[in-house]
């Protein structure tokens, strides 16, 4: 997901990024979703939501020339 906006916008004061990820959030919640994905990365904005920091691995499976 992606939520951007013009900073030098009018609306820029409004923060229509942040008022979009509450509509988003509210309606998973009506729709009894009990969690949400911000994404990698720690942005300021995710704080706001209380987002929760969550060790995220990674497994690289080395290959041969064959592709084995």
């Amino acid at each position: 997901m992606f939520v951007s906006y013009d900073p030098t916008s009018p609306v820029a004061p409004l923060s229509p990024g942040i008022r979009l990820v509450r509509e988003i959030i509210d309606d998973a919640s009506r729709r009894s979703y009990t969690e949400f994905d911000f994404g990698l990365g720690e942005a300021g904005y995710k704080v706001r939501f209380g987002a929760q920091t969550e060790v995220v691995s990674t497994l690289i499976r080395p290959m041969t020339a064959r592709g084995q």
